[in-house]
């Protein structure tokens, strides 16, 4: 980071419980197009393509450092003085986006976020919520539909919170 005056949060490769990597290590904003191709399938059809799995920023490997747009809340190391310029954690958000809009104010300020795998941290991802159950997919794109309000206008917001 010391080498990096630019980079304001850094968020390290997470694996579950069973050893496997976990994609939303590192990610991209949820765009229209973004939401669009991942919820047609397309990013699942084309896992490495930077432009239909955006959102996992499947072009990107694993194991390489790179710059990417949103960092897990499982795991962000931030600069203090960066962290007091934009804020902290906004409380709207109950469980899931969080990370995203605070990311998301990180690039706003013109700092960058980095995906740093050499840490691994073992996450025990959705342990309050279950996947696929309804209180999940609810709180899920609750979260998602108050990030499109905060940060997105016109199409961009209504696409996001009504698709």
């Amino acid at each position: 980071m010391e080498a990096h005056s630019e980079a304001g949060a850094l968020g390290v490769r997470m694996i579950d419980g069973s050893g496997r990597f976990l994609p939303e290590s590192k990610r991209g904003f949820p765009t229209p197009a973004v939401a669009f191709y991942k919820t047609f399938g397309l990013s699942s059809f084309f896992p490495k393509s930077p432009i239909f799995n955006r959102y996992h920023l499947g072009h990107l490997d694993e194991f390489e450092t790179n710059p990417v747009d949103v960092l897990a809340g499982a795991f962000m190391w931030m600069r203090k003085s960066v962290l007091d310029q934009v804020g902290l954690l906004d409380e709207q958000f109950f469980m899931y986006g969080e990370d995203i809009d605070l990311s998301y104010r990180f690039t706003l300020a013109n700092y960058q976020n980095y995906y740093f795998p050499e840490t691994t941290i073992i996450h025990y991802k959705g342990e309050s919520t279950k996947k696929g159950s309804l209180n999940y997919v609810r709180t899920f794109y609750q979260a998602m539909i108050l990030f499109a309000k905060k940060h997105f206008s016109g199409q961009q917001a209504y696409f996001l919170c009504y698709f």
